[in-house]
């Protein structure tokens, strides 16, 4: 079985602190796993950005992580309140043809 590494930086470190307890022990559970199973059945693939991929951390909250097969690693790329325009800040803007939804 492949292990993959999970990263992330110190910006994103501070976002796991600010999570509601609740909220915080479920991401850190998610993060944790994709070590072992990086695209997880219940994850999506992010519309027009291969390797990226987003679960929801219950009602409100997200976690958005890069696949990196040829390095086995998981990048942590954020976890937080799902704001509107929270894939333009990541620089994951959505496909300009409409079809597809994140």
């Amino acid at each position: 079985m492949i292990v993959y590494a999970i990263v992330f930086n110190k910006a994103v470190a501070n976002q796991i602190k600010r999570l509601p307890g609740n909220i915080k022990a479920l991401a850190r559970q998610q993060i944790a796993a994709l070590s072992e199973n990086p695209r997880p059945s219940y994850s999506q693939e992010l519309a027009g950005h291969p390797q990226y991929y987003r679960i929801w951390l219950g009602a409100k909250y997200r976690l958005v992580w890069y696949v990196d097969d040829a390095e086995y690693t998981v990048r942590i790329e954020y976890v937080g309140l799902k704001l509107s325009d929270l894939y333009i800040k990541l620089g994951l803007k959505r496909p300009t043809n409409g079809d597809d939804e994140q």
